[in-house]
């Protein structure tokens, strides 16, 4: 019996991460808890900040014209506007590099 309760006790985990990832998808890029960088065009964001210019380009045919209101968007919406975890982690990448952590 107790190798079932342990058992049981990973499939709860596993649960757990699931609501965990869900909610992550829901987040907004940058944390409340960090400080808006410069004032940055999208492709002078991308310029400084290394992302491909296939993402900056999607960015901009989805409205982004600046790198603040970014820090607004979710994983979510980025998401079911068809970019891909990786574009979604180098845009987070960015911002995170961007951003300052507030005191």
């Amino acid at each position: 019996m107790g190798g079932e309760g342990h058992h049981g006790g990973n499939a709860g985990k596993g649960g757990a991460a699931g609501m965990e990832e869900e909610k992550t998808l829901e987040e907004t890029l940058l944390p409340p808890s960090r400080r808006v960088g410069e004032r940055l065009s999208i492709e002078k964001f991308g310029e400084k900040f290394d992302l491909d210019k296939t993402i900056v380009a999607k960015l901009k045919k989805i409205g982004y014209s600046r790198a603040a209101p970014l820090r607004l968007t979710k994983h979510s919406i980025l998401k079911a506007e068809g970019f891909n975890i990786g574009e979604i982690d180098s845009i987070q990448d960015a911002l995170d590099t961007w951003s300052s952590q507030s005191t």
